[in-house]
């Protein structure tokens, strides 16, 4: 039992259960969780049961609780697969789902089997399962073909590569057996990082979660406050050293993801985007798309114009008129439409400015957020304009 890694885990369950609390329970918010939040939310509930367990086991040394741990991990490579179906909205192969679901109660019955006649027997099974149950999702992600895949979903793509070239190694140092001689095991700060890169994409989704400037400052912010400790006190040495960042990385970023999920206030959304939507210049196009794509509603938003890509270059609609992909064409702007919303893999489309022809797709993802209505709203504020061009 190490105290010190007891601790780091106790620390990170804590971030890591906040995160999870805040996306499956709607008390600051004025809707309940989608589908995708609720897959997050489980795997971010199985995670910190795994976490607190396995500190409090490393801490008192009480196996009832790496029992529940180990209940707990079995089941994170499935909750990783479903994350990333959600995050894709496209079915896993089967193959996928077999391994998951099979391994974790492989995983299960090899605990009773294999964990008290041959330790390294065990870490290895178990190593390789938790980590080829990461990396296998990712690399299924990252073999489709991005062109069939948006913007959004693209840059979600990219964060998760990010993510698991860098937690895969971290993750590792947790099995001792395998990785003897380390001071501190590292996998805790792993799933701690996944619940922040989660908030922070929510929070800023045009921007990598973990390879940006934030991170590296804090980072070299940690780096300098350990050995700045170093110096002040009598601990001497690497292993006091990388154990004292390791701690003061892990307070830094459970405080730091506190307060992101504080800023995260989706009861006031609503109000913000109203009051967006009547300050915004429609002469400028990409300028209300970039504001709207911070909403939820227009989260998935897009400019096109006419001869730009699929989109022919004859193409009108009515000003003021919403345009769905799966409604029935009833006449050739409707059809018109329709067949861009389906080349470009869109829900819905109006006019945004008449002036330069400019065009709003938006994808709907979550059927919650009410999209369709904010898209009416918004195209009636067009007209509204178009009809007084002196607004």
């Amino acid at each position: 039992m190490e105290p010190w890694d007891g601790v780091i885990n106790l620390l990170a369950a804590a971030g890591v259960g906040g995160f999870a609390l805040h996306v499956l329970l709607p008390v600051r918010r004025n809707r309940l969780p989608s589908l995708l939040e609720i897959r997050f939310g489980v795997l971010a509930l199985l995670l910190a049961l795994f976490l607190a367990t396995r500190g409090l086991f490393w801490i008192s040394g009480f196996d009832s609780f790496f029992s529940i741990s180990f209940l707990a991990v079995c089941f994170v490579p499935l909750g990783i697969l479903l994350a990333v179906e959600g995050l894709l909205r496209r079915h896993a192969p089967f193959m996928l789902k077999l391994y998951a679901l099979l391994g974790a109660f492989v995983c299960l019955i090899s605990t009773l089997l294999l964990a008290s006649s041959s330790s390294m027997v065990y870490s290895s099974f178990l190593a390789g399962f938790q980590i080829l149950g990461l990396i296998l999702p990712i690399s299924w992600a990252f073999l489709r073909d991005r062109t069939q895949l948006s913007r959004r979903e693209n840059r979600r793509v990219n964060g998760m590569i990010t993510f698991t070239l860098i937690g895969v190694p971290l993750i590792a140092t947790d099995f001792s057996d395998l990785v003897p001689g380390l001071p501190v095991r590292l996998g805790a700060l792993a799933i701690l990082m996944f619940a922040y890169a989660a908030v922070h994409s929510a929070r800023f989704p045009r921007q990598n979660p973990v390879l940006s400037w934030r991170v590296l400052n804090f980072i070299l912010t940690t780096l300098i406050a350990a050995s700045a400790f170093i110096w002040l006190t009598e601990l001497k040495g690497w292993e006091a050293f990388f154990r004292l960042t390791a701690l003061i990385f892990t307070i830094g970023l459970v405080l730091t993801l506190a307060l992101e999920l504080l800023n995260l206030r989706d009861q006031s959304e609503e109000r913000a985007l109203l009051r967006v939507l009547s300050a915004l210049d429609m002469s400028r196009p990409e300028a209300v798309v970039s504001r709207l794509s911070r909403f939820s509603p227009f989260e998935h938003a897009r400019l096109i114009r006419p001869g730009t890509g699929p989109v022919p270059a004859h193409f009108q609609l009515k000003i003021g008129q919403v345009y769905h992909r799966n409604e029935t064409a009833t006449g050739v702007a409707e059809r018109d439409a329709a067949a861009v919303l389906e080349s470009i893999g869109a829900d819905l489309i109006f006019v945004l400015d008449p002036a330069t022809e400019a065009f709003c797709a938006v994808e709907i993802q979550d059927p919650n957020v009410n999209t369709t209505d904010w898209a009416k709203i918004l195209a009636a504020l067009v007209q509204s304009k178009d009809e007084k061009p002196g607004i």
